[in-house]
């Protein structure tokens, strides 16, 4: 379900009690980090990303990083906005 069609009140009670059950830490956020380790980092091409992210309103024409170091990202990705190394 996209919590955007949802009323307000009813996404912020969504949000909530996903902010409490998956803390990090938590039983539900260890295994929300191992099933996310197990799906392995994208392998495709962002060309949706691309076309409609930043460089869409930076009218940036480098679409990626180069050289893009794929497994570095993922690690960042899992760590600092997951925080999947903490559980």
């Amino acid at each position: 379900t996209n919590l955007g069609a949802l009323p307000q009140k009813k996404r912020n009670a969504w949000q909530n009690k996903f902010r409490k059950e998956a803390k990090i830490g938590s039983p539900v956020h260890t295994k929300l980090c191992q099933n996310i380790q197990k799906l392995g980092p994208p392998n495709y091409y962002p060309t949706y990303m691309i076309q409609h992210g930043m460089g869409a309103f930076t009218k940036n024409k480098k679409p990626l990083v180069q050289p893009f170091n794929t497994q570095r990202a993922w690690k960042k990705a899992l760590g600092k906005y997951l925080h999947c190394s903490k559980s």
